[in-house]
């Protein structure tokens, strides 16, 4: 069916109802009755053609999840000492950025970047050296993440035009 994609969960395509139950409400298409051996003879012959193909880190939803913590822990109103974390911002201090995992959901919510489950995030940060934090602030504890300190580019690195005669000429 030309024009039209359907992405179904794994679990959906491997049980065959599952996904003519997809392919019903998505496609508006009724598929053939099939049993479950059959339907298993046919995965199996597409995965012998399968191939598979590497997508760049930035266009996979963890790539993107990166991108979007980098800007939670860094272009937003910053904790200038680690008190202020109870407050929701994140605070960086000997090379971790410490934060409330509920304050970055919800600027993930914000930035309407839905992709991954609080378990997932939770996954994606421990496979890049997050931990959860158990933060002692004005004598209460408060449960927190760290992850490692993203790096940032130095903005005197650019280089500057001394004799600008006129605006926009360099």
């Amino acid at each position: 069916m030309a024009g039209f994609e359907v992405t179904p969960e794994v679990e959906e395509i491997t049980d065959y109802r599952k996904f003519k139950r997809v392919c019903f409400e998505r496609l508006n298409k009724v598929l053939p009755a099939l049993s479950a051996k059959k339907w298993d003879e046919l995965l199996r012959k597409s995965l012998e053609k399968l191939t598979i193909e590497a997508v760049p880190e930035d266009a996979s939803p963890e790539g993107q999840f990166w991108e979007v913590l980098d800007q939670f822990c860094n272009d937003r109103v910053q904790a200038h000492s680690r008190d202020e974390v109870i407050l929701n911002k994140p605070f960086t201090d000997m090379g971790r950025t410490f934060f409330r995992l509920g304050a970055l959901m919800r600027y993930l919510n914000q930035r309407k970047f839905n992709y991954l489950s609080v378990q997932r995030v939770a996954a994606a940060m421990k496979s890049r050296g997050g931990q959860p934090e158990r933060l002692t602030i004005r004598g209460k504890e408060v449960r927190a993440w760290s992850v490692p300190e993203f790096t940032r580019a130095a903005t005197d690195d650019w280089p500057v035009p001394e004799n600008i005669s006129q605006p926009g000429q360099f």
